[in-house]
């Protein structure tokens, strides 16, 4: 986990369908901060929209004077322009445990894979639940040992000290097949 934290500034806004047009026709994203107290519902002004984060990359969102320390659940993108439509945030605290998904980057491939196989990744991501202070931004895969028409599953030694990983317990993350 980074331990840079980027500051958002954004406004409240009401939850109605005219206020959702009237958000984006002024080139503000709307969006949401789930907390226990109460949802509540932003707008974000594209300047300061976040660039290149991670699911676990903590986010500071100040609201009329007032700041909140979220993470990104699900960002909502128009298909055709490529822009985000609506955000979704979860407030967190130090101690929080949360679930969220931790990118894989695969390393490692030889050549002698790249001419005699295709290498086809299962999981882009997994998911973990655990504190958010031991969540990675990416986990390396090391498959330069991976041999034809075998399949990598996840091994023990790549799941993060103090995180449990959500639903199998070893999951197909690669798969290496003849051409």
């Amino acid at each position: 986990m980074s331990s840079q934290k980027m500051i958002i500034k954004a406004e409240s806004r009401e939850a109605t369908k005219r206020a959702l047009r009237d958000t984006r026709a002024s080139s503000k994203v709307p969006g949401i901060i789930f907390r226990k107290e109460g949802n509540l519902n932003v707008a974000i002004p594209q300047r300061n929209l976040p660039k290149g984060l991670t699911w676990t990359q903590i986010l500071s969102v100040e609201v009329d004077g007032k700041s909140t320390d979220v993470i990104m659940r699900e960002v909502q993108v128009d298909r055709l322009t490529n822009l985000p439509i609506h955000i979704d945030f979860q407030e967190i605290k130090a101690d929080s445990q949360v679930s969220a998904l931790v990118r894989l980057d695969f390393v490692g491939i030889t050549k002698e894979q790249e001419k005699d196989c295709a290498f086809r990744p299962v999981k882009r991501a997994l998911k973990f639940k655990g504190p958010l202070s031991a969540f990675p931004q990416a986990l390396k895969v090391d498959i330069s040992g991976m041999q034809p028409d075998e399949t990598l599953h996840l091994e023990d030694s790549l799941i993060p000290q103090g995180l449990r990983i959500h639903g199998r317990a070893k999951p197909a993350l690669a798969q290496l097949v003849r051409k």
